[in-house]
């Protein structure tokens, strides 16, 4: 965990369908990004929860672009 450069947390509260995704910057603690999927089971929401994972993270490497070539 101290060298991960970045904290991805899946959770599901007891008794519901929705898995939430929180992706956050180790480093600067900074959140990235969070959503959710509604699902039955874990098997049937991780395709949905990976494309959300890659939305945040594709998100957050744009605006690091963007703020690197004002600079």
């Amino acid at each position: 965990p101290k060298l991960a450069d970045l904290d991805i947390e899946v959770d599901r509260p007891l008794w519901t369908y929705t898995f939430t995704v929180t992706v956050m910057d180790t480093r600067t603690s900074m959140l990235l990004g969070s959503d959710k999927v509604t699902a039955a089971s874990g098997d049937s929401a991780s395709h949905g929860l990976a494309k959300k994972i890659v939305a945040i993270l594709a998100a957050a490497r744009s605006t690091e672009r963007t703020h690197a070539k004002k600079n």
